[in-house]
C-alpha cells in the first residue's frame, strides 16, 4: 500500500514512483497533480482579475473623492459671503430688510451695509423661517461672525451662523 501524506499545497511520498505514459505508478494522489495545476492556474487568473478590479475601484474612488473635494471648495466659496440669521419673526409688512440692517449695524457698527440680499429659507417651524443674508464681500461675512456676540445687546433670542455646506453639517 502506498503511503501518501497530504498537507496544504503539497503531496509527499515515501518511495520513488515510476512514471509510465505520463502517469505515476503506485501513487493515487499523484495522478491528481495535472488537475490541481489546472485549478491553481485558474485561481491565479482569478486573483489577477480581482487585483485589477480593486485597482480600478481605487482609481475611481480617488477620482470621485477629488471631484467631491473640488465641489466642496466651490460650494464653500459660493457661500462665503452668506450668513444665516435665526429667530427673526416673519412680518407681512416686509420689513425684514430693515431688521437685518439693524442687526448688522449692531454687530459691526463700523461697516456700512448698503447692498445685501435676504431670503427666507427652510420650512416654517414653531418660530419662523431662517433668513439667508448675502453680503457684499467675504470680509463682511467674517466680521459679522467674529462680532456676533454683540448681538446679545440687540436681542438675546436672535442668532447668527454660517451658511454651511452639506458636508460641514455632517461633520459638525
Amino acid at each position: 500500500m502506498d503511503l501518501v501524506k497530504t498537507t496544504p499545497g503539497f503531496l509527499w511520498r515515501r518511495d520513488k514512483e515510476v512514471v509510465q505514459d505520463g502517469k505515476y505508478e503506485n501513487c493515487t494522489g499523484c495522478n491528481l497533480i495535472p488537475q490541481l495545476l489546472d485549478i491553481i492556474t485558474e485561481l491565479n487568473g482569478s486573483i489577477i482579475n480581482l487585483k485589477i478590479q480593486i485597482s480600478n475601484l481605487n482609481k475611481r474612488d480617488d477620482h470621485n473623492e477629488t471631484e467631491n473635494i473640488i465641489e466642496e471648495i466651490s460650494d464653500r466659496q459660493f457661500r462665503a459671503r452668506n450668513v444665516i440669521i435665526y429667530n427673526i419673526p416673519e412680518s407681512d409688512s416686509g420689513n425684514d430688510c430693515e431688521q437685518v440692517k439693524n442687526i448688522l449695524q449692531t454687530i459691526t457698527p463700523e461697516i456700512k451695509y448698503d447692498k445685501f440680499k435676504i431670503f427666507r429659507i427652510g420650512k416654517k417651524t414653531n418660530s419662523s423661517k431662517r433668513l439667508k443674508v448675502i453680503l457684499e464681500s467675504r470680509e463682511q461675512s467674517l466680521n459679522v461672525m467674529r462680532n456676533k456676540r454683540k448681538l446679545r445687546e440687540y436681542d438675546n433670542n436672535i442668532k447668527v451662523g454660517l451658511y454651511e455646506t452639506q458636508m460641514q453639517k455632517k461633520l459638525l
